[in-house]
């Protein structure tokens, strides 16, 4: 009777070289690469702390802290939990922003700087916009202070939507139109009531539930969108722009 194989006995030369087994973890970057990352990660904070520091009428306990807790030690001022519901809004469409940006990413490791990496890459733009805009209140208070009309902010969204929507004019009917029809309704309607109603306290709520809404839609398709386009295989032809239309 033949002897029983025996199991296969792990490779441990890799373990005894150093090497960690294989756990689909691709290489680190070069040595000066990974130096210029790490040096980044401490360097850059600090230098933007320092720069903060210098600047005249700054006080630093007021731009480390939260913005609630500085307005409720203010005599009269708010309570904790105003601008909640604003912040969930900000940390969504940031999360839609490293969707698309991750997605792109993937999709350009793929296949290049086709139509869908130029596709996803544009919604990252557009929603990192979004977000230093409504964290930094950019269009609100910043430019207008600086004598930069609120049109130019709205003009530079509506130029990175069309050339999302141009880009995209192969891809976006088979990428869930209805989240996509829905984010730019919802964001339509808040910059048209913003522009053409006074800013009554209930006008403003309709405004910003348009807004709040739409950037739920918005952070959904990016999830969905980046995942089909940097992931699923092309089999079909359908969104291939290299493979000719029939």
């Amino acid at each position: 009777m033949p002897a029983a194989a025996a199991p296969p006995v792990a490779n441990r030369s890799s373990a005894a070289g150093g090497r960690p087994p294989d756990l689909g973890i691709a290489d680190e970057p070069s040595g000066l690469a990974r130096a210029a990352i790490v040096a980044g990660c401490v360097l850059l904070p600090l230098a933007i702390l320092f720069a903060a520091s210098l600047v005249p009428g700054w006080d630093m306990s007021h731009l480390l802290r939260d913005t609630t807790v500085v307005a409720s030690e203010i005599e009269n001022c708010c309570s904790p939990h105003v601008g909640a519901l604003s912040t969930l809004g900000l940390l969504v469409m940031a999360a839609a922003a490293a969707f698309f940006a991750i997605g792109a990413l993937q999709r350009f490791q793929e296949r290049g700087l086709d139509r869908g990496a130029r596709l996803l890459a544009i919604g990252a733009a557009f929603s990192a916009l979004f977000c230093v805009d409504d964290a930094f209140l950019l269009h609100e208070h910043v430019f207008l202070h600086r004598g930069v009309p609120e049109i130019v902010t709205y003009g530079a969204y509506g130029v990175l939507m069309i050339a999302f929507l141009w880009v995209g004019r192969l891809h976006l009917r088979y990428l869930h139109p209805v989240l996509l029809g829905a984010t730019l309704a919802g964001f339509g309607l808040s910059v048209g009531i913003d522009q053409l109603f006074e800013q009554r306290p209930s006008v403003m709520i309709v405004e910003e539930v348009f807004k709040f809404v739409a950037i739920f839609t918005w952070a959904g398709f990016a999830l969905l969108a980046s995942a089909r386009l940097a992931r699923m295989p092309i089999a079909s032809g359908i969104l291939d722009e290299e493979k000719p239309a029939r």
